[in-house]
């Protein structure tokens, strides 16, 4: 094949190929606006309003998210990026003039507002199970969130590390014990237990240190025989927990929350009682 040939197999590939791309891009579908124009950075306030129970809030301040109501608590950061991802959401087919009623947006099933912007949420359409959402721009569909974070009850809101990241024990009080720190900073144990070394108190305050549930869950009233617990920290905060169940899981409530932390069923040995420390292994001789 001669220079000429080669030169003219090779502008007919560029040329093919070219061709493709600009068929490929004009086949792809054009990504539909967002539900919202609000930037995550700018999203400070959260409002979720289900029909017949307390309306659900959240405000960001100092970097953190709390919710402020029905209850005060730190919120969890893994279940707020899913109300976060909601303001960018893509939207799909808007509709011109629908029928409200008939799409279950009169009334809305539940309202999520973001800063300012309300979002009332509708059913969900039969073929690709997307949800119909309006807004003041109109009324669109949106892939169905999943999040149960979306939903009426806020447990899953609250975070679920048991104490906070900065928060430092004084004493904690246990059915069968008391762990306190004397004046040098030393835990110290009540009852007196001569057996009891300084790394098993050790171990127990920092198994509460850093207890973390696996879920959150709305409580049931608890059991009046159940076994409450108390933590005091530093600066005089004071947390209370009820011990709802062991197994399968442990479950510690706190009553002014109305929430159950669902922990392992191992933590009850390392949170209830002083832990067993690992006896150092004997050498083969």
């Amino acid at each position: 094949m001669n220079h000429r040939a080669r030169l003219n197999l090779g502008l007919i590939g560029a040329a093919a190929a070219l061709g493709a791309g600009v068929w490929f891009a004009q086949k792809e579908p054009q990504k539909g606006p967002p539900l919202t124009p609000i930037a995550s950075e700018a999203l400070t306030r959260i409002r979720i309003a289900h029909p017949g129970s307390p309306v659900i809030e959240l405000k960001k301040g100092g970097g953190h998210w709390q919710l402020t109501a029905p209850v005060q608590a730190q919120a969890d950061d893994m279940e707020i990026n899913a109300l976060i991802d909601l303001a960018g959401k893509e939207t799909h087919d808007p509709m011109a003039a629908p029928d409200l009623k008939q799409l279950g947006l009169e009334p809305p099933g539940y309202v999520i507002t973001l800063n300012d912007t309300a979002i009332d949420f509708g059913g969900v359409e039969p073929i690709r199970y997307r949800r119909y959402v309006k807004t003041a721009a109109g009324v669109a569909l949106i892939e169905d969130p999943a999040s149960a974070a979306l939903d009426k009850d806020y447990g899953d809101l609250v975070a679920k590390e048991l104490l906070p990241a900065d928060a430092v024990i004084e004493k904690v009080e246990l059915p069968a014990l008391t762990l306190d720190r004397n004046a040098g900073g030393q835990w110290q144990l009540t009852p007196a237990d001569a057996k009891a070394s300084a790394d098993q108190m050790q171990k127990l305050a920092e198994g509460w240190q850093h207890a973390r549930a696996m879920w959150n869950e709305m409580a049931a009233p608890a059991d009046p025989k159940a076994a409450h617990l108390k933590l005091t920290l530093k600066g005089g905060a004071v947390r209370e927990f009820i011990v709802a169940a062991t197994e399968p899981q442990l479950k510690l409530q706190r009553a002014d929350l109305g929430v159950n932390y669902v922990l392992s069923k191992a933590l009850v040995d390392q949170l209830l009682k002083l832990p067993e420390v690992e006896k150092p292994k004997e050498e083969k001789k």
